[in-house]
């Protein structure tokens, strides 16, 4: 069945950290393969990264379950 495909909406969360301007969030949409980035504040939906299907190639997540940022806040490093 697949779940969670609007932009607002998951498919088994699991990492999520905040982004160097303390107010947008990226989550780790495990299922989907994706990671979607979130303003926290009012919960609009920013952008997703990721095709949607898994794979080893740039922006391409299987399963995507870790997610923090760098030093710099604004790179991302995802597991």
């Amino acid at each position: 069945q697949l779940r969670g495909l609007s932009d607002l909406e998951f498919n088994l969360p699991l990492g999520i950290c905040v982004l160097g301007d303390g107010v947008t969030i990226a989550v780790c949409d495990s299922e989907n393969h994706k990671v979607k980035i979130i303003r926290a504040d009012d919960g609009t939906f920013v952008r997703s990264i990721g095709t949607g299907i898994p794979g080893n190639r740039n922006c391409d997540f299987h399963g995507p379950c870790g997610i923090t940022t760098l030093t710099d806040g604004s790179t991302m490093a995802v597991t």
